[in-house]
């Protein structure tokens, strides 16, 4: 963590929670919260998910690291991860995996 004058600006923290101007002077005092960094910390506050982060948290975390997903409540259920995207290569390491076992897509060439 570091303060000084202005904010607190934790590295720890939730980047998309915080202001512009908040980012913006972490970003320049301290290189915390820039452009580029996730918007979210999925291990910060996971014991208490379901009742401390917000909803556009839980979306974020639960499809990039698969914390924080709700249950469905549909008949149906959809995929945690959208297995048709570009890239696979460049795709989290559980999106890869649940792609290739689930969708037999993203899987690495031997």
């Amino acid at each position: 963590n570091t303060s000084s004058g202005l904010y607190m600006c934790s590295r720890d923290a939730d980047f998309a929670e915080w202001t512009a101007q908040r980012r913006d002077w972490c970003c320049k005092q301290f290189t915390v919260g820039c452009p580029g960094a996730p918007p979210y910390n999925c291990v910060s506050g996971y014991a208490l998910w379901k009742v401390k982060w917000s909803m556009q948290k839980k979306i974020w975390c639960c499809k990039r690291d698969n914390r924080g997903c709700l249950p469905s409540t549909s008949t149906t259920t959809s995929a945690p991860f959208d297995c048709q995207a570009a890239n696979p290569a460049s795709w989290p390491a559980n999106q890869r995996t649940w792609c290739c076992k689930n969708k037999n897509l993203g899987c690495r060439s031997p």
